[in-house]
């Protein structure tokens, strides 16, 4: 039911009816489709009339620089507005020539020129089909009186109305100076036009057949139509080409003041030179670039989030690039940077809860029955990313490297509670490698713009979106821990601090042990006197892993093997006390909950899975950093 006054008729512009008959002798079936219904081609023009006075006609269109989001001549919401309107009038120009040049007048036009020209020479009917056929019309010819225009409004044509007369002409009256073209002279630029546009259509009069024909499909009206809808999308395309020109020139005014082509990389760096002058030497935000050691001791690594760049030129000295590790071109010549990522950080200091509760830090649980405690530091980072708009977003990556005869573990997931870290992926990085780990980031609405979408949906869906929303914000806290092995493998074994420092091959076969093998630790640990040295109780570890070394190739001699799985054809022949390698030793998948790192890469080490080394069933203590 409709409610209020009914709509106005529509106002018919223009409007033709004609009629043709079309025969064909060498084929029976019709040429033609017997009826088409073409869809409507529309385009909304009120933008155009708002800005048109009613009283003189004249344009009133006017950008609202006290506007907080005016930046540019460009980049405003007036100018958005109009830009969008000619966007929309070209692609309608566009598809009403194209309904004339290829739709089904067209058709219609080539079926009928072909009967018609049948009894007639070759020659004869290509000069008539040539001569009044819709593609021949140009609009080319046809003066556009829309041109960015610059003039020094210092200079004395300027003044006085001299040189190209484009001037002020009312500034001897004593009115100021405007930058805006006189109404005089828009004058003229508008009769050049209509005289430029009538002697085209005078042109297409004379070709084509008369507007009136009831027998004619194609004449004069349809070729104008042609010509005024090309004229319109040149119109339309000089505007937006004129807008862009002028935002060009303020940008090549800034180039020249500041000496250099501001890109997003220039912006970055100004940004954080902003960032040394506001905060506050405790506050400024640092590289996210950590090194993972103990207290007094060399680092066994360290861990980065870094944004790859890829630039056809580089100053490599510049503050927080680096070039890539393998110092290499790219396949199209395009050198990719590191730009380590600055984030605000504040170390999250733990309190008890409780008296009763001993414990304070993060739980990490690995699985049922498995809870770890991580009791080292804690760090919340802030990343704020800066980047132009349109700017597509770089490729970000954590990396973790290790360094010689070192290794740790690096483990990744997301904080899902107060003091609850859940564990996705894991891997042992040891000894020279290198993991990149690319990160996938994505970004949510703020609360006013999630109401504002959510706003015109019903109350179920409201709700369920709020649902959505919840859970995904519960989980979006991403968190990075690591883990030093050589520590841990001390305290599990009842080794004094520090002690495998030094024995290097020892800690080696050790973590093959709990890794490959997943020995359990009440075999290889020290069972002694507590006051015995250290050098004894590594003798006795020592003896240990060999015994379990033993086990394997007594196990293989007999036909069996105990710690080798059962689809491993793994045959050992070296000698086990020794001589053993990682390599040659077969090996058993982890326990271990295993979650899959898909796009990881690793120099030059391969794939470590997550070891239950430190995950004895029950609560292990462990000294790390998240």
């Amino acid at each position: 039911e409709q409610k209020g006054p009914p709509p106005p008729p529509p106002l018919t512009l223009q409007s033709r009816t004609a009629a043709t008959e079309i025969v064909t002798t060498a084929n029976k079936t019709c040429p033609l489709p017997s009826k088409t219904i073409r869809p409507p081609i529309d385009v909304d023009i009120t933008w155009l009339f708002q800005h048109i006075s009613s009283e003189d006609f004249n344009c009133n269109f006017q950008i609202d620089r006290n506007n907080q989001n005016c930046f540019t001549p460009r980049r405003n919401a007036c100018i958005d507005e109009a830009m969008k309107y000619f966007s929309d009038m070209s692609t309608w120009c566009d598809e009403v020539c194209a309904y004339f040049l290829k739709g089904a007048a067209w058709n219609v036009d080539s079926a009928f020129r072909r009967n018609q020209s049948h009894n007639a020479t070759k020659e004869k009917g290509e000069a008539e089909r040539r001569a009044t056929s819709l593609e021949s019309i140009n609009a080319g010819s046809v003066f556009v009186p829309v041109l960015p225009l610059f003039e020094d409004p210092s200079s004395t044509a300027f003044r006085t109305g001299q040189g190209n007369g484009i001037s002020d002409k009312n500034e001897q009256n004593g009115a100021s100076v405007t930058p805006l073209l006189p109404i005089n002279d828009v004058r003229l630029f508008l009769n050049e036009q209509c005289r430029t546009l009538d002697e085209k259509i005078g042109e297409i009069v004379a070709k084509f057949p008369p507007a009136d024909s009831k027998t004619k499909l194609i004449t004069s009206a349809e070729a104008s139509i042609i010509l005024l809808t090309c004229h319109s999308a040149i119109i339309t395309q000089y505007y937006m080409d004129s807008i862009q020109s002028i935002e060009a020139v303020i940008g090549d005014f800034l180039k020249k003041a500041i000496g250099l082509n501001l890109t997003e990389h220039n912006f970055l760096e100004l940004v954080q030179l902003h960032e040394k002058n506001i905060f506050k030497r405790i506050y400024r935000p640092k590289p996210f670039c950590r090194a993972i050691r103990r207290p007094k001791r060399f680092p066994d690594g360290s861990i980065i989030i870094a944004a790859e760049i890829d630039e056809k030129i580089a100053s490599v000295g510049r503050s927080g690039w680096s070039k890539r590790a393998e110092n290499e071109e790219g396949k199209d010549g395009i050198e990719r940077f590191r730009k380590i990522v600055t984030t605000l950080v504040r170390e999250i200091q733990w309190t008890h809860e409780s008296k009763s509760d001993a414990f304070f830090g993060m739980e990490m649980p690995i699985d049922e029955l498995t809870t770890v405690q991580l009791s080292g530091k804690c760090y919340l980072h802030g990343w704020i990313s800066h980047q132009f708009e349109g700017q597509c977003d770089h490729r970000y990556q954590l990396i973790a490297e290790a360094r010689r005869f070192s290794s740790f573990l690096l483990v990744t997931g997301s904080i899902t509670a107060s003091q609850i870290f859940e564990p996705n992926d894991a891997i042992i990085v040891q000894n020279n490698d290198e993991v990149i780990l690319p990160l996938i980031l994505g970004t949510f609405p703020l609360s006013d713009e999630f109401d504002d979408l959510i706003s015109s949906l019903s109350p179920e869906q409201q709700r369920f979106a709020r649902s959505a929303r919840d859970a995904q914000t519960e989980s979006c806290l991403f968190c990075v821990g690591f883990v030093e092995i050589r520590p841990q493998i001390e305290e599990l074994l009842g080794l004094p601090a520090n002690s495998l420092t030094k024995e290097i091959k020892l800690t080696e076969r050790l973590i093959s042990l709990f890794v490959d093998y997943q020995i359990p630790p009440d075999m290889l640990a020290y069972d002694g006197p507590e006051d015995s040295s250290p050098k004894v109780k590594i003798s006795l570890v020592k003896e240990n892993v060999v015994h379990a070394l033993d086990i394997a190739k007594d196990s293989l001699a007999a036909g069996v093997d105990v710690f080798r799985d059962d689809d491993s054809d793994t045959v050992i022949s070296a000698d086990l006390t020794d001589n053993i390698s990682r390599e040659q030793l077969p090996r058993r998948p982890s326990m271990i909950r295993q979650s899959s790192l898909d796009n990881y890469s690793r120099r030059p080490s391969q794939y470590s899975l997550f070891p239950d080394m430190i995950c004895d069933q029950g609560t292990t203590s462990i000294q790390t950093e998240n």
